[in-house]
């Protein structure tokens, strides 16, 4: 029978890894600037560092629509990205348990792929923390070799990934956690492409996975990461406009 994987989350420290609320947008100021003594309200200041929270993270969230009409929404909410049994060894992932003011996720699907995307808001722009967590949870992936009903074998590679995106302030990893059916590391059945960024003070994680037909298929795709730095461009866009800029 041929078993069919489906891109739940991402976990890597990303790298793991679809309800929303938001914030009301930051009035403009008028044309006639107000006397001192006016009661307007003030302008509400961009949020930054720890000011940042859940409800901004998910107006700065990317939808469907920003994606393209070949994308649809599947489940989301607040908090770390679930972790599907396949993906990871542990429950609790060392990101998850770093100091943040937020944290929201959002999943996505079309006909031949699938796509997670997760935002954190760390308490300011050094993520050097989040890096070395993210280290941390890719090394137990990687050291982890059993999974779901023993009929599943997971191996992460963490080379080969970009080391610079468009947008982005910081590449934090990247990583691929490819799926086989036997412990010899044979047939590939899937595989999940991870990226980990930072812009200002918000970690921005794309888990990305083509439906692949064949494990030749699988191979050549997983080794590019074109589709999913560009993916990773679109939700760095929408952090800048919403946040950060």
């Amino acid at each position: 029978m041929k078993t069919k994987f489906i891109v739940s989350g991402v976990a890597i420290a990303c790298c793991a890894l679809t309800a929303c609320g938001g914030t009301d947008t930051p009035a403009s100021p008028g044309s006639t600037p107000a006397p001192a003594s006016s009661s307007s309200s003030a302008i509400t200041p961009t949020p930054t560092g720890a000011s940042v929270t859940e409800a901004d993270l998910k107006k700065a969230m990317v939808t469907a629509g920003d994606l393209g009409k070949k994308w649809e929404a599947t489940s989301g909410g607040s908090g770390p990205v679930p972790v599907s049994p396949d993906n990871c060894p542990q429950p609790e992932r060392s990101t998850t348990k770093l100091e943040a003011t937020g944290r929201a996720w959002q999943g996505f699907r079309s006909e031949s792929a699938g796509l997670t995307t997760a935002l954190t808001a760390h308490p300011g722009t050094d993520a050097s923390d989040f890096k070395a967590a993210y280290l941390v949870d890719l090394k137990k992936c990687t050291d982890f070799s059993v999974k779901s009903g023993k009929d599943i074998y997971v191996l992460v590679d963490s080379a080969g990934g970009p080391t610079k995106i468009s947008g982005a302030d910081e590449v934090l990893g990247s990583s691929v956690r490819r799926f086989y059916l036997d412990v010899k590391g044979r047939p590939l059945a899937q595989a999940i492409q991870t990226l980990v960024c930072r812009k200002g003070s918000v970690i921005v994680e794309v888990g990305y996975s083509v439906y692949s037909s064949t494990p030749a298929e699988t191979a050549k795709w997983a080794k590019d990461f074109t589709d999913a730095s560009e993916l990773m461009q679109q939700q760095l866009d929408k952090v800048d406009s919403t946040i950060t800029s």
